[in-house]
């Protein structure tokens, strides 16, 4: 199957497909022909059990560490029902401060952070927030990232493959021709050495 198949079959975005084989967890095979990926039924059932762990907030880390048997299914899931459980606790406390705030009739301008211990809150989930927006950022460099892979995947298979049927009727491209695509080809590079820098930067 293509990729395209696979995320019409799973319901899981081409991009998110590539992070997953980026983690390790997918390794589809590579066409001979065209050098494409080319997913099995195995690779399906894999993105189905990713899905399934993601949507309980299982992290990619930690489905790597479960599929490479370094911890026991019980184990892990004994550490997320614990895990959830504080948040639990966390939201609770967040829905008491937001039905206060909301019988106080506040404004931005008015609000005092300090008088509803907001450095407290701050601290408990600060990190949190802070590293979800982040992976926000992250994720939309990475689309960007794939979009121009894509690009420049499209580009040289059409280039090869007209080059090939030239050559075969013995013409040549256009020397502006060559030029003008290389061009192209280092421009795309040139602009995913910018996204991968900025991504580097939001990881450290």
């Amino acid at each position: 199957m293509t990729i395209k198949e696979v995320e019409e079959k799973v319901g899981i975005k081409k991009t998110n497909i590539r992070f997953y084989e980026e983690a390790g967890l997918l390794r589809p095979e590579r066409s001979k022909e065209n050098n494409y990926r080319i997913y099995s039924r195995e690779d399906v059932e894999v993105l189905e059990k990713i899905k399934f762990l993601r949507s309980l907030g299982i992290s990619v880390e930690d489905i790597r560490r479960l599929e490479q048997e370094k911890v026991s299914f019980k184990e892990l899931m004994d550490q997320y029902v614990e895990k959830l459980q504080k948040e639990k606790e966390e939201k609770e406390k967040s829905i008491d401060l937001c039905q206060e705030l909301s019988r106080s009739d506040q404004t931005f301008l008015s609000l005092d952070p300090a008088a509803v211990c907001a450095e407290d809150i701050w601290k408990a989930k600060g990190g949190d927030i802070m590293r979800t927006d982040r992976i926000r950022q992250i994720s939309k460099l990475q689309e960007k990232d794939k979009k121009i892979v894509d690009f420049i995947e499209t580009i040289s298979a059409v280039f090869l493959g007209l080059s090939i049927v030239l050559l075969g009727s013995g013409y040549r491209w256009p020397v502006w021709v060559t030029i003008g695509a290389a061009a192209v080809m280092i421009g795309a590079h040139a602009v995913r050495c910018r996204i991968r820098s900025k991504i580097h930067g939001l990881q450290k």
